[in-house]
């Protein structure tokens, strides 16, 4: 069978979509069956993103790079991905919105205890974490230079966190992330296209891009607020030095995986 579209006009001047197919009735020898659809279409005002790259830090990589970080991480909408630039690792931490209530509530309180019921609710939560060194990306390009600006950007750009030149922390939804990962890996089918994660820090958007020979895509997604996230980098440091006092230490690769129930 054989399919082809076209766009035609009907008698009310209403735009249509249609399909005509031609398909063979092997049965009678010869028969050729004719089949039309015609579905009613109208104009649309499309709604884009627009996200700022002026002073983003990048990360450029194959697809299956970034789905050996992510896949790992099941039952989350969300994942919590932190560059670290100090360590030089990119670490994708399944998220849970207890997680982030109680960093809130760790870093509001004026006594080092944390709030207990709050903790133990997230520390409840089944979490996995998968770590890449930088060196594993095609490219790496983090800015540094936080702060240093100007006013006007930081008028466009707003407020980064006190350690962004260290450390971001960027929580998006994690479908969302990996289609368009995977889109990448199947696009051209003799190459994977190469995926450009850029980036600010929390609060801004995150934005994953590619380029085909006749074609780019782009994805952009809001990303959690840094100012809720204040106290999870602490909360996971710990979380990570009790893990290595309870394994007896160890060393690492190039790139990790760790999964606890954190009490």
């Amino acid at each position: 069978s054989q399919g082809s579209s076209s766009l035609v006009s009907g008698m009310t001047m209403m735009m249509q979509l249609s399909f005509e197919f031609h398909t063979e009735n092997t049965k009678t020898h010869g028969g050729t069956m004719r089949i039309i659809h015609r579905i009613g279409v109208c104009d649309a005002d499309g709604v884009t993103a627009v996200a700022t790259r002026d002073g983003c830090s990048e990360i450029v990589a194959p697809p299956k790079v970034l789905m050996k970080m992510l896949e790992p991480l099941k039952r989350t909408n969300e994942v919590a991905l932190t560059v670290n630039d100090s360590l030089k690792v990119v670490t994708a931490t399944s998220f849970h919105h207890g997680d982030a209530a109680a960093a809130a509530a760790a870093a509001a309180s004026s006594s080092a205890t944390p709030n207990i019921l709050l903790s133990a609710a997230s520390a409840s939560v089944l979490k996995t974490e998968t770590s890449i060194a930088s060196d594993e990306f095609d490219d790496y390009n983090y800015r540094d230079d936080r702060g240093l600006e100007g006013e006007e950007a930081a008028a466009v750009l707003g407020t980064p966190p006190e350690n962004a030149n260290e450390e971001v922390m960027l929580v998006f939804g994690i479908k969302e992330a990996k289609a368009m990962i995977q889109f990448c890996s199947q696009a051209n089918y003799d190459e994977e296209l190469r995926v450009i994660l850029s980036f600010h820090w929390g609060g801004r958007p995150v934005i994953f891009e590619t380029e085909g020979e006749s074609f780019s895509a782009e994805l952009i997604m809001a990303t959690l607020d840094h100012k809720l996230l204040a106290g999870m980098s602490a909360m996971r440091e710990r979380a990570n030095r009790r893990t290595s006092d309870g394994n007896g230490g160890g060393g690492g690769g190039g790139s990790a995986s760790r999964r606890s129930a954190e009490s």
